[in-house]
């Protein structure tokens, strides 16, 4: 038993001396950390419409799935902060869909970025229809 312990670097008893340490706390404040697992449901999907006139049945590597996921994750940080810049910026308490297409056209080729705008406002407006055609329902759950 010493001498794995002296092998593994542990001489013996520690003892604290004065002040005990404290553990660090993350406060409630604290950024939650960036999962880049978050966009991996959604990348087969894509692909799968993507290549659904194929003739073959094409598919992703879990590897390619995940970098993938990586990479949007840490596009979505980059364009969120560029966003939160031009918002604090511009005196704005929220984050506009202007200051996200400054962001865009900040860090994405011209073409891409028009891409990306005109399919988030294709998003925005199919989410207001699918909301107005939705019948409403009251606070008690009863329409």
């Amino acid at each position: 038993m010493a001498r794995t312990a002296q092998l593994n670097g542990h001489t013996g008893p520690e003892k604290s001396i004065g002040k005990d340490k404290k553990k660090k706390s993350k406060s409630s404040k604290s950024k939650p950390k960036a999962d880049s697992a978050i966009f991996a449901s959604y990348i087969g999907d894509i692909a799968k419409d993507v290549w659904s006139d194929t003739d073959k049945q094409m598919t992703l590597a879990g590897k390619t799935t995940r970098s993938l996921s990586a990479l949007l994750a840490s596009l979505e940080t980059m364009l969120t902060a560029d966003a939160k810049r031009i918002a604090n910026f511009s005196k704005k308490a929220t984050i506009l869909p202007v200051s996200v297409q400054v962001a865009l056209a900040t860090r994405l080729p011209r073409a891409l970025t028009e891409h990306a705008a005109r399919e988030g406002a294709d998003a925005v407006s199919k989410f207001e229809s699918l909301q107005k055609a939705a019948p409403k329902k009251k606070k008690n759950g009863l329409p």
